[in-house]
Order: C-alpha cells, then structure tokens, then sequence
C-alpha cells in the first residue's frame, strides 16, 4: 500500500542493510530530523508503519491482507530485527509528512469511522457525500479511500474544503478540481473517477481526527529498566541481593494479576528486561510503579519508615525525566518530590 507523504527521506531498501536503532536515534537527536513522518516496512505477509511525531517515535500500525489494524512498537521494530538475518526480503522506507496527515493516518489505523467501507459501485456517493456536508452544524472531519493501492485523504473543516493529501497516482485526475477549491467539485470530480472501477472503491467518512496517545517506546522501556538495575545496584551494597530478586519477583507476580503482561517481565541480578512487554504507555508505567511500591512494602522490613527514601535515594537522577513520564503519580515517591 502507498500512503501519501511529502518528501522522500530514504527510498526503498532492504531491511537487512538499514540500521534502525540509527534512524531512531537521529530522529530523536538532530533538531533538523525532528519532523513528523513514517517508516514503511513491507513484510512477505504484512506491511509495518513506524510513526514520527516531532522526530520522536509514537505509534505503529500494519496491514495485513486488506486490514488496517493496530500492533505496537515494540512488536515491528522486533519484526525489523529478525529480519536482519534472513534471506526472506523485506524493505523500508522512510517519508516525512505534516502534522494533519500524520492525524489521519493514525485514525484511519485506530478509530472507527462514522461510515464504513462504503463501495462506490452499489451507493449513490453524492448523496452520501452531500448528506454529510448538509449536517446541521457543517461537518468537519475527512474522507478517507483506496484508488489503486495508494490511501487517500479529504480534510473538511465546518463543510468547506481544507485539504487534499493524494497520492501520485490520483493527482492528476484532480488537478482542476482541487484548484477550484470547491468540496462539491472535488466529489462530483471523484464520483465520476470511481464510476470507471469496475469493482468500485472503498470510501470511509471519520469525524474529526482524533488525538491519538502516544505507544510504548524503546526507550522507556529502557528507561524503567534503568531504574530498576540502579535499584539493585545500590541497594546491594547494603542487602542481599538475593533477597531483593525475590522480592521484585514477588511483585511481579503481584502485579500480573491485574496486568498479564507483565509476567514476561524479567529481573535478574545483572539483566532486567521489559522488552517483551506488549502494552500501553500508561499501562507500563502504572505497573513498573506498582511494582516498585510492593518492593518498597517489603524493604520495610529491613528498614521501617525509611524504605522509600532508600529506594528514592537510588533513583533520583532519573527524577526528572520520571516527572515528565508521569511515574510519580501513583508512587510512594510522590511525597519526596
């Protein structure tokens, strides 16, 4: 599937010469890379979509078959890597978009729309089309569809044209009719462009395009993995580690019982790993500061009254960026802030 963008950053490649972890890193590092954008990732069974947002990596998506469906960060940039080594191909690309595109892509893989896969061939599309822009308080949102592989968007605002983000491939038979600026014209203009598709085309009409929350990225993965080796790391100089391992895997299995996900979880002396870890931002990070709770209900034990303070002491130079991640909201910490 080619989606719209607009300007190429790498064109096609195999997967198993690009360095991912570099794209990402740069992404997040030079001030000219923080743009919003997509890594396009086509799979011998699924195409994979890495979003950007200001150069930081904030969701995914993938088709398979004829699907747009949801999946995570975590799970494509693991695909990319296990493709490293196999002779299978597979390939990336990277483009670059604006921010309304960037909103509409992401609804079009998250939110449901407010008509659904309406097939041009079997409903009068004008009537549809001018009962949506006839709606009472004048509808903003957009019209999303497939013209020969290639995703296409409409954006209206208050029932008046706002924009167009095509593909190259449907470009030209709108020219003029972009140019008009006129909402009925581009429909009329596409009506008949879908009439000469003998299995007619798909159309899906959203609402106004959604804030989508940001995924679960690598690096606050690796962030929580941090703190928790520096938990271990410090306080093993005063207490048995072997009793603080125990502990945490207490807590693990404490905190699965409300997120399942976190039984993957593992915390070894000198390894921690939430890598495998398929959830939500929110949900992750909830359940690392539960986890972190229930360890310091057990450090009490040892060190009654000032078992937070222990712990805090451990970890207060990721203080900062913990803020900002929210951690300390449902944290014992938060008194010590």
């Amino acid at each position: 599937m080619i989606l719209p963008n607009d300007r190429e950053i790498i064109p096609v490649a195999p997967v198993k010469y690009i360095d991912i972890d570099a794209i990402i890193t740069h992404s997040q590092g030079d001030r000219r890379a923080k743009i919003y954008g997509y890594i396009s990732v086509i799979f011998p069974d699924e195409q994979s979509f890495l979003f950007f947002e200001k150069g930081n990596l904030y969701s995914s998506g993938h088709i398979v078959g004829d699907e747009f469906q949801p999946t995570s960060i975590v799970q494509v940039l693991k695909k990319i890597k296990e493709f490293k080594g196999k002779e299978e191909d597979a390939s990336l690309s990277f483009f670059e978009i604006d921010e309304p595109l960037f909103n509409m892509i992401l609804n079009k893989f998250y939110s449901k729309p407010l008509y659904k896969n309406i097939n041009s061939k079997y409903t009068d599309i004008i009537k549809l089309f001018n009962a949506v822009l006839a709606q009472k308080n004048m509808f903003t949102g957009f019209l999303e569809f497939i013209y020969k592989n290639t995703l296409n968007f409409i954006l209206i605002e208050n029932g008046e044209l706002s924009d167009v983000k095509f593909c190259e491939v449907l470009a030209p038979y709108l020219e003029e009719a972009i140019k008009s600026n006129d909402i009925n014209i581009l429909l009329e203009t596409l009506a008949h462009l879908f009439s000469e598709e003998k299995n007619g085309v798909y159309i899906n009409i959203f609402g106004e395009p959604e804030k989508m929350a940001p995924q679960l990225s690598m690096d606050q993965i690796e962030l929580m993995q941090k703190v928790i080796m520096k938990t271990i790391e410090v306080l093993g100089k005063e207490i048995s580690t072997t009793n603080m391992l125990k502990y945490f895997q207490s807590g693990i299995d404490k905190v699965s019982r409300k997120i399942p996900e976190f039984k993957k979880a593992v915390i070894k002396k000198d390894h921690v790993d939430f890598s495998q870890l398929d959830i939500g931002t929110d949900e992750f990070i909830q359940g690392v500061s539960a986890l972190l709770n229930d360890f310091v209900d057990k450090l009490n034990l040892i060190y009654p009254g000032v078992a937070v303070m222990k712990v805090y002491e451990a970890i207060k130079d990721f203080r900062y960026v913990l803020e900002d991640m929210h951690f300390f909201e449902n944290s014992y910490f938060k008194s010590l802030l």
